[in-house]
């Protein structure tokens, strides 16, 4: 019964990456390099499956960005699981929130893999070694709990295998998606739940069963920069199952947060900047960092910096950093040699500014948080608010009215 696979997730190949050309002021080049990005990972995925002859792969969902993407996409991940089939390794799909059936392209490209239906939990005996559950997404906002409908697993012999696209347990900062609550998986009986949706990797239970969600193996945005990638899976005759974490992402994306307080000298300045970038990706092993930047504290630099274009102020702060680091926009959130406190104190107006907008960001924006509601209730899917953070904007406008 001991058997090997991989467990992905969330490859989103034909991600548009919007605003990644104003924000990293990507050329067309950079730009191209970019958007293949996920096809890279792709390819580095089956590579390694090959190389370790696993016995299966699991894309657990989301493996288009959308329901419309190019035949590139498709050629892409088809000729993907065509490789694994010619190597004797089967591929199993489900169809995720971004993906769903019928009418995304998963149906058009998935000939040679075992694509999950819609319409209920379905299961295929792999060789006697595993019993293989899934479902696929039948719409792209669907918040029914299809987790309390998978089978009882008749074989005990049989490892027992679930692919769940959906929100376990309400994870925050994404869209409640086929929500389950933990307790309907772990009553279970199965015994490896392989999730896709959340970007994060995340061991939600060890064992009896195994609970986990690999995330995506690319970055997509700043608010993505934790280590990317998927899991390799092993489980002996005795069911016991070891995972083991591959990163794979080529690409990540991080806004980086450097305080230059009590600074003076420029070159020190851009010494520190320089530092607090590369610390910020340690522990990432990736081919191309591309960093969006924020200085902040109090300097006597403050009134020199905000007079800088910012394509000199990157050019001097990228001099000399390693090539796979690419600036894109950098803010300047700086404040003069006297500290904001003090100028509150000499001003009641900016006094009852920062009372008022300290309130705002203690309680996630809630004055905000409304506007954006109203937005996506008028606009819908036209409203990108993917890269949203209240509190960053709310912080942003304080600076921008107290500095006037």
């Amino acid at each position: 019964m001991a058997v090997s696979f991989i467990h992905c997730a969330d490859l989103h190949l034909g991600t548009p990456f919007k605003g990644v050309a104003d924000t990293f002021g990507a050329d067309e080049k950079i730009y191209q390099e970019i958007l293949q990005s996920p096809e890279q990972t792709f390819d580095f995925i089956i590579g390694f499956a090959l190389e370790r002859k696993v016995d299966f792969v699991l894309f657990a969902g989301d493996i288009f960005d959308a329901a419309n993407v190019s035949w590139r996409s498709m050629t892409i991940f088809s000729s993907g699981i065509a490789k694994l089939k010619k190597a004797g390794i089967k591929s199993f799909v489900i169809a995720g929130n971004h993906d769903p059936l019928p009418d995304g392209p998963l149906s058009k490209c998935t000939q040679d893999a075992i694509l999950f239906g819609k319409d209920a939990v379905e299961s295929y005996n792999f060789n006697s070694k595993a019993l293989i559950s899934g479902i696929s997404f039948s719409r792209e906002n669907s918040k029914k709990n299809m987790a309390k409908n998978f089978p009882a697993n008749d074989n005990s012999d049989l490892l027992h295998i679930a692919l769940y696209h959906g929100n376990i347990g309400g994870q925050e900062g994404y869209d409640n998606y086929s929500p389950a609550p933990l307790s309907d998986l772990t009553k279970s009986t199965v015994d490896y739940w392989a999730l896709g949706h959340i970007h994060e990797k995340n061991l939600l239970r060890e064992k009896n069963p195994t609970v986990l969600y690999c995330g995506a193996p690319l970055s997509r945005n700043v608010n993505e920069n934790s280590p990317k990638g998927f899991y390799y899976v092993c489980a002996d005759d005795f069911k016991q199952i070891t995972t083991k974490f591959i990163e794979c992402g080529s690409i990540g994306f991080f806004r980086v947060k450097s305080n230059i307080d009590n600074l003076a000298d420029m070159h020190e300045m851009r010494a520190k900047v320089q530092n607090d970038i590369r610390s910020a990706v340690a522990g990432h092993h990736l081919q191309k960092y591309f960093i969006e930047l924020v200085i902040c504290g109090t300097t006597e630099l403050d009134r020199e910096l905000n007079s800088q274009k910012q394509e000199d102020l990157r050019y001097f702060i990228a001099n000399d950093l390693e090539s796979q680091f690419h600036l894109g926009n950098i803010s300047i959130r700086t404040s003069p040699a006297i500290s904001k406190e003090d100028f509150c104190r000499e001003n009641i107006f900016a006094a009852d500014l920062d009372n008022i907008f300290a309130g705002e960001i203690n309680n996630n924006c809630p004055s905000l948080q409304d506007e954006l509601d109203s937005l996506k209730r008028t606009f819908g899917t036209l409203l990108d608010t993917e890269n949203i953070c209240p509190p960053e904007i709310t912080a942003d406008a304080e600076y921008e009215i107290l500095r006037m």
